[in-house]
């Protein structure tokens, strides 16, 4: 259980960027290879753990019982951590990060507009075309904590909204998983958020661009950056 709590944060982006790219090949075999490969390379270093820990750790004694409560606080301590976010978004003023309404969701100085569709998401890029702007994409849920992450941590950093002004910014909000939401994502290969897309002047993907799963302030800056072009 601890091991899983430990490695899945970790193995969420490289997953979706494998299946991203079995997505794209089509191939059962090769999707199938690169699953088990990466699977062996998740479970054998923890089995090799597992049974080095039989060997070395001394027979059981008062020192479990104090392993367990250790255990037991650090596993506490470890779920307020990660649910962190939740809290800090809850205790964020209005000012800064406001609901979702028509006009748009407000992150510090910047507003992105909120789509829910393809046909949507066609008309803004076609408008962003005319007026030779790059387009920011973020598709975003309620319940995705590396979003919220992402909002609190990221977008609403001074120098990156500084950034985010340059883009014409609209935001996927997927959190129903309507049919529509489920056509966007299956659109550019993507399972489900978050994922931040970026689009040039003349509307075309740039897809070795891409940001999948939280990726911290300074990062987030250069990669704004060679969207820009610069």
């Amino acid at each position: 259980g601890i091991s899983t709590l430990v490695a899945s944060p970790c193995i969420t982006a490289p997953l979706a960027g494998v299946l991203a790219f079995i997505a794209q090949t089509g191939s059962m075999s090769l999707g199938a290879g690169l699953l088990f490969v990466m699977a062996l390379g998740m479970g054998l270093p923890l089995l090799f753990i597992a049974v080095e820990a039989k060997i070395l750790i001394p027979s059981t004694g008062i020192w479990m019982v104090w392993l367990q409560r250790t255990l037991g606080v650090l596993l506490v301590a470890t779920a307020a951590w990660i649910a962190s976010p939740l809290l800090q978004m809850g205790s964020t003023s209005s000012s800064s990060i406001t609901a979702v309404d028509p006009r748009g969701h407000q992150i510090g100085n910047v507003r992105f507009t909120v789509i829910q569709s393809s046909a949507q998401l066609d008309q803004f890029l076609t408008q962003a075309k005319e007026q030779k702007k790059v387009v920011l994409l973020d598709f975003y849920a309620d319940w995705c904590i590396s979003c919220k992450e992402m909002e609190i941590n990221t977008f609403a950093n001074p120098e990156v909204n500084e950034q985010l002004a340059k883009f014409v910014l609209l935001q996927a909000d997927v959190t129903k998983n309507s049919s529509e939401n489920q056509e966007l994502l299956k659109r550019f290969g993507l399972f489900g958020p978050p994922g931040i897309l970026f689009f040039d002047q003349n509307s075309v993907e740039l897809k070795d661009q891409r940001v999948i799963g939280y990726m911290p302030p300074q990062r987030f800056i250069e990669r704004l950056k060679k969207a820009l072009g610069n």
